[in-house]
């Protein structure tokens, strides 16, 4: 039977996690003279401990719990050393000052529609008062000319000090970019015209960064070259590379929609079908001496020289080190727990970066990882059959199932959505997307010589228009994703509680993970039940800040009544789609015209030319001079909205209205918005801008 004994880095890992997420979640910083106590006061209660007259041993609780604070405080505090906002040198805390910074582009250039996109550091700050010393990653975007097109990986330029910070997200329920690139340690971006940057003549370059991007172009070019439709090409670029930048949003919908878009990003799926190739290849040199240790240290290399290939892009840097973490604990030890091993990986690749924590890539490779090692076994075990096309078919099933079930609750946290289809489309797409990844790198090799290239491009090519197909048949199948409400974090928690419980309940019969698993069901239901009845109680009025469009809307429990004015674009129908759905919101109810009188019982809201009144809360929408009172009577409104950008002042408003709150929508003109902005500053009236400070969002 299994014990805690077996799982030192397990203990370790969890410390540690706690040390980390005390600073990232809760803001938590611990003295850095705490750690300096507590692995001094751990290292001589381990030394005591020898010592057997003293008989500390029969305390060893005492000695294990020093040992798990020392990792928390290690974690805590190697965090907020790592992120590089708490570094005083950091160019964040001197855009103030700055005129200009020194920079080197650190990856090749990512063409976009109007732009040339380049991640960047750092290197020097200059001001008025001479040059500083900086540091800093940050992302710049070229306007895209000729001369643009020219930068390099490597270059070194002076650029402008155009640098802002990410905005907050706009609306409720939307993307959070700002916190996507702080978790990447980015603060700040900047747009460069021609005249705002210049290239200086050094370029400092890492030969192994250089060697990678020069491999990813090549690959690049032959899975071009030989694979002419951009669809299909787009995919084996990021089967084979994990090259993503020219996949269209259908596409990737589509993968999604199967359940099956892990394929798509090169990460664990990929080593880990390279990892089991090679050791199916290198298999006779477990027979030889030391044979163990060269089959070790080949396939560590093969793995990293895959990791080249693809542009060590984050994703597969952590799956090679868990791959090689994997390799040398399976050859060079002859008992071995997978699991202490993964920890053992997810502790080292932490301690260089504790931001890893945030990253969704990097706890569903985990996850996966460690539900098709904990769980596929047992499920293999469900159909034994001796005929091997059955057998691996079924194989393939059991990690499916496997992995999923590890991830559903971080699924349905982030994504809120579950592929209805996910087995039967990954019993298809596992093994061809091993084929082309295999046809991929074949054709990368011998894309000098012209006629096998050409021959093993049109076999990738044709390979992977059949999976396309497949995959849009599957996604063209009734009901083939199920939207799902939001989850908390805390329902998410209860729910993985409630798989691991069962799990151990169906493994050992015992009676008393049955009870977690039915208390972890109730603190699921429970959570969720609570989520229902609020979002059922809630009462609101929601200005949604879509650039050049006016939708208001009224909300009542579940259900919402909208007044639009403009047509959304695809972006927009889409978050607003999403918010909806995670709010439980499942047929929004349209009225695209302002009528002139009208009242909506259910939704306890009257409507009379510009003017709503929502339960108790007065509302005032002017589009036109003509929307002002015409008897010169001054009218009470808890808010004013300003849309469609009316030609009128502030103070004609103010002779009219009587209300506390001023808000601009966000089909109103810049220059409109500008004057009444500095009316509204000089009369002394407060005023929400949807277009800078987010939705206006009312509580009733």
């Amino acid at each position: 039977m299994n014990t805690w004994n077996e799982y030192p880095f397990v203990r370790i890992l969890f410390a540690f996690l706690v040390g980390v997420l005390l600073n990232l979640v809760f803001n938590v910083h611990l003295a850095l003279w705490l750690l300096a106590v507590s692995v001094l006061l751990t290292i001589t209660i381990h030394l005591l401990a020898k010592n057997k007259k003293l008989r500390l041993y029969r305390y060893a609780a005492f000695i294990g719990v020093s040992f798990q604070c020392s990792f928390l405080l290690a974690g805590n505090v190697i965090t907020y050393y790592s992120i590089d906002y708490n570094n005083p040198l950091h160019f964040i805390h001197s855009t103030e000052t700055a005129k200009s910074y020194i920079v080197k582009i650190t990856e090749p250039l990512i063409e976009k529609e109007k732009s040339y996109k380049a991640v960047a550091v750092v290197v020097q700050g200059n001001s008025t008062f001479g040059s500083q010393k900086a540091f800093g990653k940050t992302i710049i975007y070229f306007a895209k000319d000729s001369i643009s097109a020219q930068i390099k990986y490597g270059d070194v330029l002076q650029v402008k000090n155009n640098f802002k910070e990410v905005n907050q997200p706009l609306n409720p329920d939307e993307f959070n970019y700002k916190k996507y690139l702080w978790n990447r340690e980015i603060y700040a971006t900047a747009y460069l015209k021609d005249n705002e940057w210049a290239k200086l003549r050094k370029r400092i370059i890492n030969p192994v960064y250089q060697f990678t991007y020069h491999l990813r172009d090549l690959s690049l070019s032959a899975i071009r070259t030989y694979i002419s439709t951009p669809r299909e090409a787009s995919v084996a670029e990021s089967l084979v590379i994990g090259y993503r930048d020219n996949m269209n949003g259908e596409t990737t919908a589509s993968y999604t929609a199967a359940g099956v878009v892990h394929v798509l990003a090169v990460s664990g799926s990929h080593v880990g079908i390279i990892f089991a190739m090679l050791h199916q290849l290198l298999f006779f040199l477990n027979r030889k001496k030391h044979g163990k240790l060269i089959q070790s240290i080949i396939i560590i290399t093969l793995i990293w020289l895959f990791a080249l290939l693809t542009g060590l892009s984050g994703s597969v840097v952590r799956a090679a080190t868990m791959f090689s973490f994997i390799t040398l604990g399976q050859n060079l030890k002859r008992s071995i727990n997978i699991n202490n091993i993964l920890a053992c990986s997810a502790f080292f690749l932490l301690v260089i970066n504790p931001l890893l924590v945030a990253d969704v890539g990097f706890q569903l490779s985990y996850l996966a990882v460690f539900g098709i090692t904990s769980l596929s076994k047992h499920i293999n075990g469900w159909l034994l059959s001796e005929n091997r096309l059955i057998d691996y078919l079924w194989k393939i099933v059991a990690m499916s199932l496997a992995a999923q079930l590890a991830t559903l609750p971080l699924t349905l946290y982030y994504f809120n959505q579950f592929p209805s289809y996910f087995l039967i489309a990954n019993l298809i797409v596992i093994p061809v997307a091993a084929l082309i990844l295999h046809l991929g790198i074949l054709l990368i090799v011998l894309q000098l010589i012209a006629p096998f290239a050409a021959l093993i491009g049109q076999l990738t090519f044709q390979v992977t228009r059949m999976l396309n197909e497949f995959i849009a048949n599957i996604q063209a199948l009734p009901h083939s994703v199920i939207p799902l409400p939001s989850i908390s974090l805390m329902a998410a928690a209860s729910m993985g509680f409630l798989i691991i419980f069962l799990t151990q309940f169906f493994l050992s019969a015992s009676k008393r993970w049955l009870f977690c698993a039915v208390m972890s069901a109730i603190a699921f239901f429970s959570v969720q039940s609570y989520k229902g009845w609020m979002q059922h109680k809630e009462t609101s009025l929601i200005l949604y800040s879509l650039k050049g469009n006016s939708i208001l809307e009224f909300r009542d429990g579940k259900q919402a009544l909208l007044f639009q004015e403009g047509s959304p674009s695809f972006i927009q129908a889409k978050y607003l789609k999403r918010h909806w759905q995670l709010n439980s919101i499942t047929h929004p109810t349209y009225q695209k015209k302002f009528q002139s009188s009208s009242l909506y019982p259910a939704d306890h809201l009257f409507q009379k030319d510009p003017f709503f009144e929502f339960y108790n809360f007065r509302l005032a929408v002017v589009r036109d001079p003509k929307d002002l009172p015409a008897n010169g009577k001054k009218l009470t409104v808890d808010a004013l909205i300003l849309s469609d950008n009316p030609a009128i002042k502030i103070s004609e408003l103010l002779q009219s209205f009587n209300t506390g709150t001023l808000v601009i929508d966000a089909n109103n003109a810049p220059y409109r918005i500008r004057g009444w902005k500095h009316e509204a500053k000089v009369l002394g009236i407060p005023m929400h801008d949807v277009n800078t400070d987010g939705a206006f969002i009312q509580n009733i």
